[in-house]
């Protein structure tokens, strides 16, 4: 008989976390600490902002554009990752992203771009990279008027350009900060 766990209590993982796994929630609890904050001052000055991720990309390749991916449940107890970004409800800008790789860099670059409904451009001029002096997690949040503008309806999501990168194994998370227009 399998006994459900109690209410409140947490279920024993089957593998003990290891020191990347370890690194890899630290970075992503900073971002969100980070995003947090940050999305309360530019509120208190401009139109609304929002957050939209994580995007996901698993065993990040050596040399490509990879399209991050959003983790969608397709049974109770399975998740596939999906492709589609999000639909933006009205007119913004993309002012902010964070990379966050559950592996350190060894070698080449990892940079954030914004897809535009299908089409990528450089978000802050490539300053999003993992590289030799960001090895596991950047971030860059930019003045509204240098954020990557779309219009309302527009499907908007991040891909990550690598370049002689390794490991390809490492899994990347990214997140996107989107100012809407007031």
């Amino acid at each position: 008989m399998i006994v459900p766990p109690l209410a409140n209590q947490p279920i024993a993982h089957t593998l003990p976390p290891t020191r990347e796994h370890h690194q890899f929630l630290l970075g992503l609890h900073d971002a969100v600490l980070t995003l947090q904050a940050q999305v309360a001052a530019l509120e208190a000055i401009s139109g609304p902002t929002g957050i939209y991720g994580p995007f996901y990309i698993n065993d990040l390749p050596a040399s490509s554009s990879t399209d991050g991916a959003h983790g969608v449940f397709n049974t109770p107890t399975a998740v596939r990752q999906t492709n589609r970004d999000p639909r933006m409800g009205s007119a913004g800008r993309v002012i902010g992203a964070w990379i966050t790789s559950d592996d350190s860099r060894v070698t080449g670059t990892a940079t954030v771009r914004v897809r535009r409904n299908g089409t990528a451009t450089d978000f802050a001029s490539g300053a999003v990279q993992l590289n030799a002096t960001n090895v596991n997690r950047n971030s860059a949040i930019v003045p509204y008027a240098s954020g990557v503008a779309f219009t309302a309806g527009s499907d908007v999501g991040l891909e990550i350009v690598t370049s002689s990168w390794s490991p390809t194994t490492a899994n990347i998370v990214a997140f996107m900060m989107v100012q809407f227009d007031p």
